[in-house]
């Protein structure tokens, strides 16, 4: 097979992953938003509003709709509200009065995101491929390394003691 007719498909992959993740950024993104928009009705004393999808947004790459409205409805149900799509397709219906909200599913959601947030800080804490063995270890060592500094500042201190002696 000639060099020249292989395509590389790694360089693929990593060209859609890199667009799903600018998408998904994007759509927490409108998310956070729309939490803003909840926490602003809440303080002036609603407990419903409606949030409508942007269909483009300036300086951002283009995206699905629906499947941002997909998204959207997803993860506010999942957060506990009552969540509807009005006739139009593009607006959402927001509920988070006391009567309508799921309680239980927000608080199993957010035991499971505080349990991954957990893992995640806890992976993050050492680099890839070293377990905490290695971590105590290194740790150990330096230790090591600083009593044996100690230990050689004390010598040349005592060493050297006589000089700093007032006569």
């Amino acid at each position: 097979m000639d060099h020249d007719t292989l395509m590389d498909l790694s360089d693929l992959v990593r060209e859609n992953k890199k667009h799903e993740q600018s998408q998904l950024d994007l759509f927490k993104e409108v998310l956070k938003k729309s939490h803003g928009l909840i926490k602003r009705k809440n303080k002036d004393g609603f407990r419903q509003t409606t949030y409508e999808i942007p269909t483009i947004m300036w300086g951002k790459p283009k995206y699905d709709i629906v499947a941002l409205r997909n998204y959207m409805m997803h993860h506010l149900h999942e957060n506990g509200f009552y969540v509807d799509l009005l006739p139009n397709g593009r607006s959402i219906y927001i509920c988070w009065d006391e009567r309508y909200l799921d309680l239980d599913k927000f608080y199993r959601h957010k035991t499971q995101v505080e349990r991954e947030y957990k893992q995640k800080m806890v992976a993050g804490c050492y680099p890839e491929g070293v377990n905490q063995d290695t971590m105590n270890f290194r740790q150990q060592k330096q230790r090591e390394i600083q009593q044996q500094r100690d230990q050689r500042f004390k010598l040349q201190k005592d060493r050297f003691s006589h000089l700093h002696q007032r006569y």
